[in-house]
């Protein structure tokens, strides 16, 4: 059930697509084929997107940050029934050329049409306040994400949660040069310099009192 409800989506994209190539002048709020988040409900993918409401835009950005991982043909398909279309000169290829990938600036075209201002306001799905920001589901294919070039994808950890509903712990790397350690010891079986152990523990107070303090006291950020 689940994989129809997935193509479900992925099939409203490609209408969406589709539509934009048809109609470039056309206002995307006006226009695109309707979403109703809630004939998307009952499955980890579609309950994400309820829970959390993103907007039209914010969830056709999510699908094409999925298409990499999820429907990689999907560009390529609709590029056979429109090959002169200026959608895929936004787009990148795989390492191949066979697959095109989508960037920002497909994304900018599919939400804007030919609507240099409209282009530019689907820029804001991508700022700092930003579900898809906020919460890390979206990674760039360069350190700066506002270039229009860049390739999206979604990251490793945020596929897992949202398709499969399992949080991974991230890995040890340079961006996270920590992992956990399983061990029957204790905390206070622990030798380290005092002024260590103080800020462990103050470190383990802010973890078991933040839930507090960003959801019951609203001291989340805005």
């Amino acid at each position: 059930m689940e994989a129809k409800q997935l193509q479900k989506l992925f099939t409203h994209l490609e209408e969406v697509i589709i539509w934009r190539i048809n109609n470039s002048s056309e206002d995307f709020n006006t226009g695109a084929p309707e979403f109703n988040t809630h004939d998307h409900e009952g499955f980890q993918l579609g309950n994400y997107i309820s829970g959390k409401e993103l907007t039209h835009q914010e969830v056709v950005i999510l699908l094409m940050a999925l298409v990499p991982r999820l429907d990689p043909s999907l560009l390529k398909r609709i590029y056979l029934e429109f090959p002169g279309n200026e959608l895929f000169d936004f787009c990148a290829t795989n390492d191949n050329g066979r697959l095109f990938n989508p960037t920002i600036q497909a994304v900018q075209y599919i939400l804007g049409g030919d609507s240099i201002s409209e282009r530019l306001a689907a820029l804001d799905y991508l700022g700092p306040d930003s579900v898809l920001i906020k919460e890390e589901i979206l990674v760039f294919s360069t350190h700066e994400h506002t270039a229009i070039n860049s390739q999206i994808n979604v990251h490793h950890e945020a596929f897992n949660k949202i398709i499969f509903g399992v949080e991974l712990l991230p890995k040890m790397s340079n961006d996270f040069p920590a992992e956990q350690i399983h061990t029957l010891r204790s905390w206070s079986d622990l030798i380290l310099p005092q002024a260590t152990l103080d800020e462990l523990q103050s470190i383990e107070g802010w973890y078991n009192s933040s839930h507090i303090l960003m959801e019951d006291w609203a001291c989340r950020k805005t």
